[in-house]
C-alpha cells in the first residue's frame, strides 16, 4: 500500500501545478478579455484568484493531513515546510487554518457588493471593495484565536506529543522513512474550548450563507425587474445572470468541504477502527481542490473566456491538421 504521506504528496503537486495555471489564465483572462459590462466586476473575480492562490501556497508549504487518534484531532505536516521547528510549525499551520476559513466566510463579499451595486446604486471603490473584507477577517482571527486557546493548553498538558507523532507515522505510512509525517497541532476532540470555536465558526459560516441567500435573491429580483421595463442594457442583465451562475458554483464548494469535515468528525466519534483512520486521512485531500475548482467554473461559464479557449484549441487544431 502507498504510504499516506506520499498520496497527499502528489495529491499536493497536483493541486499545486493545476490550480496556479488556471487561476493565472483566469487572472489574464480578466484582465483582457473581459467584455465592457464585465470590467465593474473584476473585483469580484480577481477576489477569489488571489485567495486561490495563497491557499495553493500554504498548501505547498504546510500541506496539513488531519486525524483523530486516541481521543485528539490531530493535523499532521506534509508541505515543504513540515521539518519547522516549534512553535513556527505551531504557527504555520495556524496561518493555513487562517486561509482557509477566510476562503469560505469571505465568499459573501462578492454578493453583497453586487448588491449594493445593482440594488442600492451605491457607487463603489476598490477601497469600499477592502472594506467590506474587514469584518470577515475580524471573524476569521476570533477562529484563530479559539483554535489557539484549544491547542495551547492540550498541547502543553499532553505529555506524549512524540509518541503520538511516532505511532501515526508508523500506522499510516509503515516504515518509508521518506514520508515521515509532523505532528503540529493537537487539540483534545471533547474540550469545551474546541467545542465553542467550533460552535463559533459554523455560526459565522451560517450567517455567511444567509447574506449569500438574501443577497442573491434581491440581485434576482433587481435584475429581472431591470429586464422587464427595460432599464438596463441587455449585455449588463446577461452578464449578471453569467455571474450569478458563477458565483453560486463558487459559494457550494466550501460547502462540500464542510460536509466532508462533518463526515470525518461523525466517523471519528463513532467509530476507532484503523480502516476508519485510514478513510479520514484520504478524505482530506479532497479538501484542497477548491483552488483548481474556482477558476475552471469560471473559465466554463463565462462565454468571452470559454470562447477564447476553444477558439485557441481550434486553431492550434487547425494549424496541426494543415502541417
Amino acid at each position: 500500500m502507498i504510504p499516506v504521506g506520499r498520496v497527499h504528496e502528489i495529491n499536493c503537486w497536483l493541486v499545486v501545478t493545476v490550480g496556479t495555471v488556471l487561476n493565472a489564465l483566469l487572472i489574464w483572462l480578466v484582465l483582457t478579455k473581459s467584455v465592457k459590462e464585465m470590467k465593474i466586476y473584476s473585483k469580484v473575480l480577481l477576489q477569489t484568484c488571489v485567495i486561490d492562490l495563497l491557499m495553493i501556497l500554504l498548501v505547498l508549504l504546510i500541506q496539513p493531513i488531519y486525524v483523530v487518534f486516541e481521543g485528539y484531532n490531530v493535523l499532521l505536516s506534509n508541505g515543504l515546510l513540515k521539518n519547522a521547528s516549534p512553535p513556527y510549525n505551531f504557527i504555520l499551520m495556524l496561518i493555513w487554518f487562517f486561509g482557509a476559513c477566510f476562503s469560505t466566510i469571505s465568499s459573501c463579499v462578492p454578493f453583497i457588493y453586487r448588491y449594493l451595486l445593482l440594488c442600492r446604486l451605491k457607487n463603489l471603490t476598490l477601497l469600499t471593495y477592502f472594506k467590506l473584507l474587514l469584518p470577515w477577517l475580524f471573524f476569521d482571527l476570533i477562529f484563530v484565536g479559539g483554535i489557539i486557546c484549544a491547542a495551547y493548553t492540550d498541547q502543553m498538558r499532553c505529555q506524549k506529543l512524540e509518541d503520538i507523532n511516532n505511532s501515526l507515522n508508523l500506522f499510516l505510512n509503515g516504515k518509508d522513512t521518506d514520508s515521515i509525517l509532523t505532528l503540529t497541532l493537537l487539540i483534545e476532540t471533547r474540550s469545551i474550548p474546541w467545542a465553542i470555536t467550533v460552535v463559533y465558526i459554523i455560526g459565522v459560516e451560517a450567517v455567511c450563507y444567509i447574506i449569500i441567500v438574501v443577497c442573491g435573491l434581491k440581485i434576482r429580483h433587481t435584475v429581472g425587474r431591470a429586464q422587464r421595463i427595460s432599464l438596463h442594457n441587455p449585455r449588463i442583465i446577461e452578464v449578471n445572470r453569467q455571474l450569478n451562475y458563477v458565483l453560486a458554483a463558487q459559494s457550494l464548494l466550501p460547502l462540500l468541504e464542510m460536509a466532508l469535515s462533518i463526515l470525518c468528525l461523525l466517523t471519528s466519534v463513532l467509530s476507532n477502527s484503523s480502516d476508519d483512520l485510514y478513510f479520514i486521512s484520504y478524505a482530506t485531500l479532497f479538501m484542497h481542490y477548491k483552488a483548481v475548482l474556482n477558476p475552471l467554473i469560471t473559465i466554463l461559464m463565462i462565454p468571452p473566456y470559454r470562447n477564447f479557449i476553444t477558439r485557441r484549441k481550434r486553431i492550434d487544431n487547425f494549424s496541426s491538421s494543415h502541417m
